[in-house]
């Protein structure tokens, strides 16, 4: 029998490449997030039909977790069109990807007018937002406000309330120590965005929140996927 032909796609279409500059900058992906951004148009199935092209050809990687749910990051031939390191295609551990889901859940939930930025955004036209010890992979634009907010992604681990917001307070106050940032935080336009996983914490949180005083706002979501993969790392030895 004559050897499955592989497909030849030297040459990306233009939503191929939308979805490629889509995982750089959002480091994972699911089949739900790209059917609501580049196939509204069409059944869920279309997806598939354009993700197994490009996993086929190394342009994706596609991942297994939880269920029967998979997650897809870049390929190693979708890395190397960007630039990026091979460990762009490796599959990320488990704490990394609770971290990457709770973002891109934030970007992609009700409100659709949210944009991670890339830290080579950051380093070219923003070099005042950056500071050595601090994660710079976890800023997102929001503009479905008026001016728009620069939002700092805090992902709930699962900790205690009272342990996120020490790190809420930790986020705030180093920030504060950078002129840029301070000047947003005055003008009302610097925000952290906490993302937990149930609506019960969420309250929690926002109930205790007023008391803290902090000099910026702060605003909870809820990410509901979160709450399956932190029983997974609970699980962990």
């Amino acid at each position: 029998m004559a050897r499955r032909q592989r497909i030849n796609t030297t040459r990306l279409l233009d939503r191929d490449f939308a979805i490629l500059e889509h995982l750089m900058t959002y480091r994972v992906t699911t089949r739900d997030v790209l059917h609501r951004q580049f196939f509204s148009d069409s059944e869920v199935n279309a997806v598939s039909k354009v993700t197994t092209r490009l996993l086929e050809n190394e342009y994706l990687a596609r991942h297994e977790f939880l269920a029967n749910s998979v997650y897809f990051t870049l390929g190693l031939r979708g890395a190397k069109l960007f630039g990026a390191p091979a460990r762009c295609a490796q599959e990320p551990g488990t704490q990394t990807l609770y971290t990457q889901l709770g973002i891109l859940g934030y970007c992609f939930g009700e409100k659709t007018q949210r944009t991670r930025l890339r830290v080579a955004t950051l380093r070219e036209k923003h070099p005042g937002l950056l500071k050595k010890g601090e994660e710079p992979a976890q800023y997102v634009v929001d503009a479905s406000t008026t001016p728009s907010m620069l939002s700092f992604v805090r992902v709930d681990g699962g900790g205690s309330n009272d342990h996120v917001l020490r790190k809420i307070d930790a986020d705030i106050q180093c920030r504060l120590e950078i002129p840029l940032f301070a000047s947003l935080m005055e003008t009302g336009r610097f925000q952290i965005a906490c993302v937990t996983f149930t609506e019960e914490k969420q309250k929690e949180l926002e109930r205790k929140i007023p008391a803290q005083k902090f000099p910026c706002a702060v605003t909870v979501e809820v990410v509901p996927i979160l709450r399956d993969l932190l029983a997974v790392l609970r699980a962990i030895p």
